[in-house]
């Protein structure tokens, strides 16, 4: 990797700066970097005694969100054991708007800026704390994501994508008829919210029930169901 920087006495700062964010990608990603004669051995602390568990936490949370509220205690439960913990540095793009993507985030620790490109310039819409989440049309109907989201703290996700959420929808297909309803709410109130009628699942004329359908059609597409 090469870059270039303007000012020399910059370097040292920016060369720590790049060598940080590699690190917590290749780490994201399961890469190893073999450090030469080195062998670090890390063991999970156990929880204090009456310390919630990151699964518990985790399905507690969803339990809050409408999105999963078709979902059975067993179905639930399996989603869970498909989540996976991801952390971001402060400063880390986590997604960017137009770009694809079938990833659900759900904020376990930490804060994440949420903006939108308007009138060629980026404007910041919301910050997104602990227990709030993003990404639920990518996860669901495979949508560019409409907006970008970078960690504004040290933040620590967990991550459900299509790939994990794909064999519980095919077993209850039915789930997809109630999500579509949900997303369709979702959609409808956040157009008013921001004082725009037009998206991409509907036209001016539409109805919230036109929309429904056109989400619902798009998820079951999207998973084969």
């Amino acid at each position: 990797m090469r870059y270039w920087v303007s000012a020399y006495e910059d370097y040292r700062r920016i060369e720590s700066e790049i060598q940080r964010l590699v690190w917590y990608h290749f780490r994201r990603h399961g890469i190893e970097i073999p450090f030469p004669s080195r062998n670090v051995y890390l063991h999970e602390a156990r929880a204090a005694e009456g310390a919630e568990s990151p699964a518990k936490r985790l399905e507690r949370a969803l339990r809050g969100i409408d999105l999963f509220r078709p979902l059975s205690d067993d179905e639930l439960r399996a989603a869970v054991g498909r989540f996976r913990p991801l952390h971001y540095s402060g400063g880390e793009r986590i997604i960017e708007e137009g770009a694809p993507g079938d990833s659900f985030f759900l904020i376990d620790n930490g804060e994440v800026q949420v903006s939108k490109k308007m009138g060629g310039f980026p404007r910041e819409l919301a910050r997104l704390m602990e227990g709030q989440f993003f990404g639920e049309m990518a996860l669901l109907t495979g949508e560019p994501r409409a907006a970008t989201v970078v960690a504004a703290s040290d933040v620590d996700l967990f991550v459900l994508d299509k790939n994990g959420f794909q064999d519980i929808i095919a077993a209850n297909p039915e789930i997809a008829v109630d999500m579509s309803s949900i997303l369709a709410e979702r959609r409808e109130a956040l157009s008013q919210a921001q004082g725009d009628v037009t998206h991409r699942f509907d036209t001016p004329g539409n109805n919230p029930a036109e929309l429904k359908a056109r989400i619902l059609d798009r998820i079951r597409r999207y998973f084969g169901v």
